[in-house]
């Protein structure tokens, strides 16, 4: 925002202004306009320090509680998704994830949108508290990632997720190049053509698919190459594989009635054996929202 302001909201001038002013001149400000802060968790403490979509919410059943984001493969290899499934990821230290932090099912579109990847109110998501579970994070909060989930049909059996996030006003023209869609407020979708991310419904929870395309990365690699820096790291490790599908299983931990399941257990265990790297074992990392700046009272 400008410095003057909170001249112009002082002296009740906020009707004649538009522009940087016009959440100063209320008592709201953006809910991505602001400061994110790291909290460390224990691994015990998810079901209760994680903010989640819950029974009788419009959110749909299948995406209610809190989930596994199984990237290193640690229940897919105790047999949780079946013995046939195709386990192919690289892993970047995300573990936990809730859709219920500031997030809205549209019944219209069939999207569960904003759901913003890099914080929220309480924190709805969970990563290593070492290494990539952390950088990650950075990432993702530098440039404001946020996803919707948006069904192909309405048996709500499969989701693409859209991606968008801030891109520099400077290399607006290449994103627009490139084929990414201005989604307003300096955000820009990133095409489907690119990278392609999807959530298939499964007996036992989600299967997470991943695509990026060969061929366009390939004849766009020049252009390209100067919006990658401001891209999340795990969105551009994908460029990497491309021509594989990338596979990792989601396994719910806590239902919508904030029961634990029987999955819970894994991921104990799993968090355990990976958190002997962590300065602090059996610990996670979340953020979330700072309190509003000084002259505002809430988040709009």
């Amino acid at each position: 925002k400008e410095t003057w302001c909170p001249v112009v909201r002082s002296v009740g001038f906020c009707a004649f202004f538009r522009g940087p002013c016009t959440y100063s001149c209320t008592d709201c400000i953006r809910f991505d306009d602001g400061g994110v802060e790291e909290v460390v968790i224990n691994v015990e403490d998810v079901p209760s320090k994680l903010e989640y979509a819950g029974t009788g919410s419009s959110v749909p059943k299948s995406l209610q509680g809190i989930w596994w984001l199984d990237q290193d493969g640690y229940g897919a290899e105790k047999g949780l998704a079946g013995e046939d499934y195709p386990y192919d990821f690289n892993p970047v230290g995300e573990y936990a994830i809730g859709f219920g932090d500031k997030a809205v099912w549209q019944p219209h579109t069939l999207c569960l949108t904003p759901i913003y990847f890099w914080g929220g109110t309480r924190g709805h998501w969970a990563g290593a508290n070492f290494g990539n579970g952390t950088t990650c994070c950075g990432s993702n909060v530098a440039t404001r990632l946020t996803l919707s989930l948006c069904a192909v049909d309405d048996t709500l059996q499969e989701f693409d997720i859209w991606s968008r996030l801030v891109i520099p006003s400077v290399l607006a023209p290449v994103a627009s190049s490139l084929g990414f869609e201005y989604a307003g407020s300096d955000y820009w979708w990133i095409p489907k053509g690119l990278i392609h991310l999807r959530m298939v419904k499964k007996p036992w929870g989600w299967d997470r698919v991943n695509n990026a395309a060969a061929d366009w990365t390939r004849t766009k690699r020049e252009e390209l190459d100067s919006l990658l820096r401001f891209m999340p790291s795990q969105l551009t490790s994908l460029l990497n594989t491309a021509n594989r599908t990338l596979h990792y299983p989601m396994f719910q931990l806590v239902d919508g009635d904030g029961n634990r399941t029987e999955n819970w257990d894994h991921f104990v265990d799993f968090t355990q054996i990976k958190s002997k790297q962590n300065a602090v074992p059996g610990t996670l990392v979340v953020r979330q929202r700072t309190a509003p700046p000084e002259g505002f009272t809430k988040f709009r």
